[in-house]
């Protein structure tokens, strides 16, 4: 489960990465 939570925390922070490159 704790892993579970890290990959999808992982991709979270990985698409909040892009669309913050993305806006600016």
């Amino acid at each position: 489960m704790i892993v579970n939570l890290n990959v999808v925390n992982d991709l979270i922070y990985g698409c909040a990465v892009k669309l913050a490159h993305s806006a600016l």
